[in-house]
């Protein structure tokens, strides 16, 4: 889309949605100040590691400005989708949101901005995770003798149903682990295989980097770091 058509739609549009990489801000948002007006907007920013006291500088006010973090499982309709803003936003300014987004998963509205970060180290990054956990499971079957394609059908059903227990309300996650680990049974030879190469530790790690890194994003080009 064109900058002529962005300044025709940011023209008459109560919401604008902004859903671009964080280094076309500059170029994207200032030329909508000629058509802006008076009216006040309600400004939604999808773009990671953009806080919301550099959008204003970019947004022509007035405007209330979102930010949001959905994540990739939106695409099913089964996102998770935190929401933030700095300033008070009117209740059908918070029912609108939660309706553009509500169908798209659930929303989280937080209370702190750098809580975008946390969540986009968690469920923003979160399906890569998972997916890559399932990429290994398959692997390893493959590697002691199973038939690919019978290992993905395999690994997807254990996900789904796992998934499905998790939701159930049958209790924590550690409780649900131990119902399937039986003393001194094969899924216990693999947990214990699991904590001697100290799995849990590089599951904290791996977030924490994923977090540390949107803080940098949110940083000013000249302080983050190379």
């Amino acid at each position: 889309m064109t900058q002529a058509h962005n300044r025709e739609l940011a023209e008459w549009a109560q919401v604008v949605l902004v859903a671009i990489r964080p280094s076309d801000f500059q170029a994207a948002l200032p030329p909508l100040r000629a058509v802006w007006g008076s009216r006040e907007r309600l400004v939604v920013s999808l773009a990671a590691g953009v806080p919301v006291a550099q959008l204003r500088q970019w947004i022509p006010a007035p405007a209330t400005v979102i930010r949001a973090m959905p994540n990739l499982a939106v695409e099913m309709g089964q996102g998770a989708i935190a929401v933030y803003a700095s300033d008070p936003v009117a209740e059908p300014d918070r029912r609108l949101i939660e309706g553009l987004f509500g169908c798209l998963g659930k929303v989280f509205w937080l209370v702190e901005e750098d809580q975008l970060n946390l969540v986009t180290a968690l469920s923003g990054s979160g399906p890569a995770y998972f997916f890559y956990f399932m990429e290994q499971l398959e692997a390893a079957a493959v590697a002691i003798g199973m038939d690919r394609d019978l290992a993905r059908l395999l690994v997807l059903e254990t996900g789904i149903g796992s998934m499905a227990l998790a939701e159930s309300g049958k209790g924590a996650f550690r409780h649900l682990r131990e119902q399937v680990a039986s003393p001194g049974g094969t899924t216990a030879a693999a947990l214990s295989h699991l904590a001697r190469a100290e799995f849990s530790d590089l599951i904290v790690a791996a977030v924490r980097a994923a977090y540390e890194r949107g803080r940098d994003l949110a940083q000013p080009p000249s302080e983050s770091k190379p």
